[in-house]
């Protein structure tokens, strides 16, 4: 994980490198709580719509539209 941050480091702007940090770091602080089940995992994601994901792919998104003007 930690390299994959690197790599994103090297070359993607600000905004993407952040929101991977941020999914980095709730990873990592994923290890500290106590277990949980899947099923327990899938109802939190139901009813709160959350989206670990969704600010870093939005990032992407929005960095490569700016990119693929620029062709």
């Amino acid at each position: 994980m930690y390299s994959l941050i690197g790599r994103i480091r090297l070359i993607a702007g600000d905004k993407v490198l952040l929101a991977a940090e941020k999914v980095a770091e709730t990873i990592v602080e994923s290890y500290r709580r106590p277990p949980v089940t899947f099923e327990d995992v899938y109802k939190g994601v139901r009813e709160s719509q959350v989206d670990p994901l969704k600010e870093f792919t939005e990032a992407c998104r929005e960095e490569r539209k700016i990119m693929l003007k620029r062709l």
